[in-house]
């Protein structure tokens, strides 16, 4: 992966990842000083729909919203749960949210493990496209 007093830089390969010949990808890593973390960013083409994405990311419940975040976050992921509930999908719209959501998860910084809470409000206005 390179040095950890290395810039951003490209890497082709690393952990079985590799790029993709017809559709090139790009991974980059940034060290962060005195940290045991580094700073990852990937692009490419996602071969799905902006309804489709927004479908597979929609947590209306608290079942729904650890399902999701487990696999965002994976073993960072702790715990997270649906507050409360002002809007949810209807007939009209079926991404339509609004609710107030807490998620915890567990930082890896410096060989001990920092939990992080957040309590946020989330709004999904209605899908136009």
């Amino acid at each position: 992966m390179g040095s950890r007093g290395d810039s951003s830089h490209a890497i082709s390969s690393t952990s079985g990842m590799s790029l993709d010949e017809q559709e090139p990808r790009l991974l980059y890593c940034k060290s962060l000083q005195d940290k045991e973390l580094d700073k990852y960013v990937c692009t490419g083409t996602l071969n799905t729909s902006l309804p489709c994405l927004a479908w597979g990311l929609y947590a209306a419940t608290t079942d729904d919203l650890r399902i999701s975040a487990s696999i965002l976050y994976e073993s960072e992921f702790m715990d997270a749960k649906v507050v409360r509930v002002f809007e949810a999908a209807s007939a009209d719209d079926s991404f339509k949210f609004s609710g107030v959501k807490y998620i915890k998860t567990q930082m890896p910084v410096q060989s001990t493990h920092v939990s992080r809470d957040a309590v946020y409000f989330e709004v999904r206005p209605k899908l136009c496209l």
